[in-house]
């Protein structure tokens, strides 16, 4: 089981070449793979910043990516939550949606896949790029 922040999602059902080789190869590898919901929000928020664009609504596109075996998308639980505030803690303060997705890798006590080198240096998070 392992955990995708937003990026890693994107790169996976988009087929990008942002994604290491590495990333591809943990995520193909997995039994499962946990989506955060709060990657959904930033992904419409992306599209909304004009900062991507894809070839059908982001709703439809949500939906389509998310659509797959291995995917279960997380929500938001008490647990989460309040590990996302250790790590917001940890830091002393930055982008919450980054704390939500290592919160919830911590919650699951599972690798996150993602690129950010900061949250990288949180103790007790395993972070795969």
């Amino acid at each position: 089981m392992i955990v995708l922040d937003t990026h890693a999602w994107y790169g996976w059902r988009t087929g990008s070449r942002t994604l290491s080789a590495r990333a591809l190869n943990v995520i193909e590898g997995s039994d499962k793979v946990i989506v955060p919901a709060i990657c959904c929000w930033e992904m419409a928020m992306l599209v909304e910043l004009g900062r991507l664009r894809f070839d059908r609504s982001i709703q439809r596109w949500l939906t389509d990516a998310l659509d797959h075996e291995r995917i279960e998308q997380a929500t938001i639980t008490p647990t989460i939550a309040v590990r996302a505030l250790d790590v917001r803690r940890y830091f002393g303060g930055g982008d919450p949606v980054d704390h939500l997705i290592a919160g919830t890798a911590l919650a699951f006590n599972a690798p996150l896949v993602s690129a950010d080198e900061e949250l990288a240096t949180f103790p007790g998070l395993e972070s795969i790029w």
